[in-house]
């Protein structure tokens, strides 16, 4: 069964991470909207994970979390956004998907910790699509220009990792990534001037380099965890390629042909660290995170659009477990986990000179399907950003789904 899915997911993770028009405009700069709670069991606490180990689900936030997973499972997940993009003026609905990655976890030996981690998840994502309208230089004092924007793609990390305890109240984890994926992006404006000719600008960004993510958990405190990550990263390529519009005159000829610019560049990523602490009692799990991104020197993609600035990028999330049956291997809804959240996310963006900030929050439950098969769903809704000064405000909501099957693959074995 496991071989069988393991294909099956590594089709649906290279298909089906098919985009829909349109999402957060703030995504045109930077690198795009940073996917702060990849995984639907997580999704559903804010994203909360750094210190909420889990004997079934995949925590892609805490590499040492592997060293708790009981068995070798594997996860494939989607996520849905809906966005209600709004201006001073008008407002306008879109929509966009996109794959959760596939992701795989391997518990060699449960009482050592002894475990490994790899697959590919999103670390960015960039979709958006909105028009402008201004003035422009003409016979008349009233010519006016519009351009649509519009872009897609982002970043992904594929990792490879490695978890143990060297006491038992200790786990620590280690993760090689790398980046990789594109970003396209286009620009048409249709000049309001008899004869005027369209002009179209477009470019295609790919990236390629390495990081390290550090992790660990400490449990020697009685009902607690406290966690803490860190990401090192060095500077990732950047092959760019800009088309720029050839030149017609007015009778449609074409005096000089599209031409194609290339170029590379190095990018510095962000170091990020993050803390979590959980506290179990009874019935319930409550935990919190705070995600740390330096940006303060980032510089890329700053756009044509508007004035804009990096800055430290601070997340705050309060996430709750509710546990039913106590037994997540029954496989019916009274093994089912109940989750809850709220999040703060200061964006490491600054536009206009408006600090842009985010807040949510979620719902979701865990299930098991049968006793090797467990579904997470997650819904989060809030806001981003403000009207002032000429910018968006998003109101959103995002569906997070997730399937993850596991099997004993490695039996443990007796130690003298």
């Amino acid at each position: 069964m496991m071989q069988k899915l393991l294909s099956t997911c590594f089709f649906l993770c290279f298909t089906a991470s098919v985009a829909f028009a349109g999402g957060s405009n703030y995504s045109i700069f930077g690198l795009g909207d940073i996917r702060e709670d990849v995984g639907a069991g997580y999704a559903g606490m804010a994203g909360t994970a750094i210190a909420v180990p889990s004997a079934y689900a995949l925590n892609l936030m805490n590499p040492s979390s592997s060293a708790y997973n009981l068995t070798t499972r594997l996860q494939i997940g989607f996520q849905m956004q809906q966005y209600q993009v709004e201006t001073a003026e008008r407002s306008i609905s879109q929509n966009n998907g996109e794959a959760d990655g596939i992701n795989m976890v391997f518990s060699i030996d449960t009482a050592a910790g002894i475990g490994a981690q790899f697959g590919i998840r999103p670390y960015s994502t960039v979709n958006y699509l909105f028009r402008l309208r201004g003035p422009v230089d003409g016979p008349s004092s009233t010519d006016t220009a519009q351009t649509t924007y519009d872009g897609s793609g982002g970043m992904s990390a594929l990792y490879l990792g490695a978890s143990f305890k060297p006491i038992p109240e200790l786990a620590f984890g280690a993760e090689i990534m790398h980046y990789l994926g594109s970003i396209r992006s286009r620009s048409f404006t249709e000049i309001e001037i008899a004869n005027s000719r369209d002009i179209e600008y477009s470019d295609v960004r790919g990236f390629s380099g390495t990081g390290v993510r550090l992790g660990l958990m400490y449990t020697g405190v009685k009902k607690l965890t406290i966690g803490a990550t860190a990401e090192v990263n060095g500077k990732v390529g950047v092959a760019e390629s800009f088309v720029y519009p050839g030149i017609t005159n007015s009778s449609g000829v074409i005096i000089s042909p599209d031409s194609t610019l290339e170029s590379s560049t190095q990018l510095a990523m962000p170091f990020t660290l993050g803390l979590g602490v959980s506290y179990r009692t009874g019935e319930f799990l409550w935990a919190a995170d705070w995600v740390s991104r330096d940006f303060t020197d980032f510089s890329y993609r700053t756009g044509s659009v508007a004035d804009v600035t990096f800055r430290n990028s601070n997340r705050y999330s309060l996430g709750m477990q509710w546990f039913g049956a106590l037994d997540p291997s029954r496989a019916s809804l009274e093994g089912a986990i109940i989750s809850a959240g709220l999040g703060y996310n200061e964006q490491y963006y600054v536009v206009n000179g408006q600090e842009i900030d985010e807040v949510f929050a979620s719902v979701g439950a865990q299930f098991p399907l049968t006793k090797q098969v467990n579904a997470d769903i997650a819904v989060s809704g809030g806001m981003r950003g403000t009207t002032d000064a000429g910018l968006f405000q998003d109101s959103f909501l995002r569906f997070s789904f997730a399937v993850s099957v596991g099997d004993t693959w490695f039996v443990p074995f007796k130690r003298n």
